[in-house]
């Protein structure tokens, strides 16, 4: 009996020691929460509207660019504190008025860029509607290179006739430029919460998510973008494929003959060829 009382006295005496231990690290965290509240840290704001596009210097001259003390938890992470270094980079986005500035607030001049100015000489730009099925599932993403097939009906103008439905490689090693509005070059903003509005900075959506994946932009020659025009004045039916990192365009062969219903597939049709004439009909 004894020994049990022991025992029931020192389980009581460990308990006490977790609940002691608990009790301390529960306050020591809300102290913790409640010092966040009320310290202060200095982050850089914007004083007015910054332009997308605003160098970083002229937003210092201006004097658009300042240090304000507001709560710590308020500021997002990695706000910056100071404008050095800002004075070469350009605003990747539009930044509100009171927004915190944050490493990608200001990015390189060539990474925010203008979407006619990564077309080469000489090329122009053109999109392609194309769903899941004939758009690679939707994995395609800027910097690829695609070919495309189309599938139409031809007519016959020597007979004035329905010569059927064919389908062709068209065109091939485009490169694609956009899918929907993202291109490669799209600078991805982060949080601008206004300072002082006592609200919690949240992650804004990220421009280089893709939102509309069956819209892919392609870069060509102007002869390729009447093609691709004349396709769709068709009511061509339009598949992209997605070609090999070591794709090499100038080995690239197009098919000897389109596929057509008579030769779709890689063998003789005997009924097939009775019913065209081409062979002589058992009697």
């Amino acid at each position: 009996m004894r020994n049990w009382r022991v025992l029931t006295a020192a389980v009581a005496a460990v308990a006490a020691v977790l609940a002691a231990v608990g009790v301390y690290f529960y306050l020591n965290k809300a102290d913790q929460r409640a010092q966040d509240k009320v310290t202060q840290v200095s982050v850089l704001v914007a004083t007015q509207p910054i332009p997308v596009g605003t160098s970083g210097a002229t937003a210092q001259e201006k004097g658009w660019l300042s240090t304000k003390k507001v709560a710590k938890k308020d500021a997002p992470p990695g706000a910056l504190t100071t404008a050095n270094g800002l004075g070469s980079l350009v605003a990747a986005y539009a930044i509100d008025n009171g927004g915190y500035i944050t490493p990608s607030s200001f990015v390189t001049s060539s990474l925010l860029g203008n979407f006619s100015g990564a077309i080469a000489k000489g090329k122009e730009a053109i999109s392609i509607s194309v769903d899941q099925q004939h758009g690679v599932a939707g994995l395609i993403q800027p910097g690829d290179n695609v070919n495309v097939v189309v599938s139409l009906r031809i007519r016959d103008l020597a007979k004035d006739a329905d010569a059927g439905l064919m389908t062709s490689a068209y065109l091939t090693s485009l490169k694609v430029l956009a899918i929907g509005t993202t291109t490669a070059v799209t600078p991805q903003p982060s949080s601008a919460v206004p300072a002082g509005s006592g609200t919690t900075a949240t992650t804004q959506p990220q421009a280089n998510v893709v939102q509309n994946k069956g819209l892919i932009t392609v870069e060509v020659t102007p002869r390729q973008a009447e093609q691709i025009a004349e396709a769709y004045a068709l009511n061509a039916l339009v598949y992209v494929t997605l070609t090999p990192t070591h794709f090499d365009p100038k080995k690239f062969t197009f098919p000897a003959e389109v596929v057509e219903a008579n030769n779709l597939f890689d063998q003789q049709l005997a009924k097939w060829r009775e019913a065209e004439n081409l062979v002589p009909v058992k009697k």
